[in-house]
């Protein structure tokens, strides 16, 4: 076997992928600090000469993914803040006035408002001196007054390490370290607040999207606006929390969420339902494509939001093309180049890793189960819709229990229920959206058709959610988690060698 990954490029390639983010696994684990910098990058040049030299190709293979891996454990290293009076993070326990802007916008929710600033200078409490420091500061507020992207704010207030409940798995200092926030402000005194020179294109996109906020909540009603915005660009924040509970018992909380699950089930229900109202295969992937690029545009365009998109991208991609053996390596390479940028989303990003896992399920296991539930209608994409949904499902449930400690036994039947009508929700609220910029009755009018499915789909959750028994608090080990996907996988690769050995006769 290894000497037939060494005869290929493109398997050659793929081992060397998937070695670097193995190393970017290990290190997550091994937790090295940034002592290792140096060892680690004079080994990797070390194993980069040897690479490079090497002609027999079994020897270059070994020494290729050695080299990868050491990168995956440098770059994870390389991620780590360093403790450094230019650092933010080196005044963790100090009382400090921090100035700085704000550089994403805003988020209200539970009775709380959470800015980030990216810090530029700081004043030590008992120090006039001030000193250049940065750094991202996650700063937690009253709702009022309401704050916005690109102001330059002055707070005065303690500098603390992000905070973690005892005893609870979910880790809020690796969730925040992800996206480089290492230092907490909870008991904030704004000194002072002006007027940023702003990303333009960046408060282009959030003005319009407030915008369209505003124009859903004239033509529908609460929860439904709420929930129309969800299913359009991804604004959960002002679901009510009962039917945030509800999503999440029901296992649908992934339809009103920014994540490369969200958008490939969706994206891929979409693709299923053109095509089978008489749309031809091309068409219904360039208006799906559309679909995601306007999704990504109005969520704010953020890197998470992109991440998402790409996966999208990728799952469409590969459902049009039908090649799953080329789509599973531009997968990799898609991961192995947002871990370039971020190695700490493979271990503390659960929107990367339900993104990646259900686009390996859509890509590895939609071929199986179409083989499995070949009866099913293919009226207006029913068929391909459910198997999508069943293929993801398929691919994240173990992670899913793993990270939140639930199992939805209804999500099956809830996703069977709702999931087709997605694509038609969407179109519906885009069409009652566009009437009400145009001309506010004409909005109205229309979401009247809107409402329709958005009222069934949320009596769907409310009846589902509400039995006892429809979500179980579950926790699992990490060997528990392993020993789940390897009988997954396993099952998988009987049933398609089974398939093939029918198919053969």
């Amino acid at each position: 076997m290894f000497q037939k990954i060494a005869g290929s490029k493109s398997n050659f390639f793929a081992a060397l992928l998937f070695s670097f983010v193995f190393g970017v696994f290990a290190a997550g684990f091994i937790n090295f600090g940034n002592r290792f910098f140096w060892p680690f990058f004079l080994i990797s040049f070390i194993l980069t000469a040897l690479f490079l030299t090497e002609k027999i190709k079994r020897k270059q293979l070994f020494l290729g993914c050695v080299l990868f891996f050491f990168f995956g454990l440098w770059r994870f290293v390389l991620s780590q803040p360093s403790q450094s009076p230019k650092n933010l993070i080196y005044y963790i326990g100090r009382q400090a006035q921090v100035a700085g802007e704000i550089i994403s916008e805003p988020v209200t929710r539970n009775g709380s408002q959470k800015i980030v600033l990216a810090s530029q200078r700081i004043i030590i409490a008992g120090l006039a001196e001030q000193r250049s420091a940065r750094g991202k500061l996650l700063i937690l507020l009253e709702p009022h007054p309401a704050y916005f992207y690109g102001q330059k704010i002055t707070v005065d207030c303690a500098l603390e390490k992000p905070f973690q409940k005892t005893g609870e798995r979910f880790s809020y200092a690796d969730y925040l370290g992800k996206e480089g926030i290492w230092v907490v402000c909870l008991s904030p005194k704004i000194l002072s607040v002006e007027n940023g020179k702003s990303n333009i294109f960046v408060q282009g996109l959030i003005g319009f999207r407030n915008f369209l906020a505003g124009r859903l909540e004239e033509i529908l009603q609460e929860p439904y606006a709420a929930f129309a915005g969800g299913l359009l660009y991804g604004a959960r924040s002002n679901l009510p929390p009962d039917l945030t509970n509800a999503f999440n018992r029901t296992g649908l909380s992934h339809i009103v969420a920014v994540s490369g699950y969200n958008i490939s089930v969706i994206s891929a229900a979409l693709l299923a339902f053109l095509n089978g109202i008489g749309f031809s295969r091309k068409r219904s992937f360039k208006i799906s494509l559309f679909g995601i690029v306007f999704f990504v545009l109005f969520a704010g365009a953020s890197s998470s939001v992109v991440r998402a998109g790409i996966m999208g991208v990728l799952v469409l991609w590969a459902k049009n093309s039908g090649r799953s053996g080329s789509a599973g390596r531009v997968l990799l390479f898609t991961a192995f180049l947002m871990l370039i940028f971020n190695p700490r989303l493979l271990l503390f990003d659960a929107g990367f890793q339900l993104s990646f896992l259900s686009t390996i399920g859509l890509i590895y296991f939609t071929p199986v189960l179409e083989k499995i539930f070949y009866f099913l209608p293919s009226r207006l994409g029913l068929k391909d819709a459910l198997i999508t949904t069943f293929s993801a499902l398929l691919a994240t449930y173990p992670l899913i229990i793993y990270q939140f400690g639930r199992l939805s036994l209804v999500a099956p039947v809830a996703n069977l229920l709702i999931l087709p009508f997605i694509p038609l929700a969407m179109a519906l609220c885009f069409v009652s959206l566009f009437g009400a910029v145009i001309f506010l009755p004409l909005g109205q009018i229309f979401a009247y058709s809107a409402w329709f499915l958005l009222w069934y789909m949320i009596e769907v959750v409310n009846w589902l959610s509400g039995f006892e028994w429809s979500a179980l608090e579950l926790k699992i080990s990490g060997w528990s988690f392993v020993l789940f996907y390897i009988t997954i996988i396993l099952f998988i690769f009987y049933l398609k060698r089974k398939f093939n050995e029918k198919n053969s006769f």
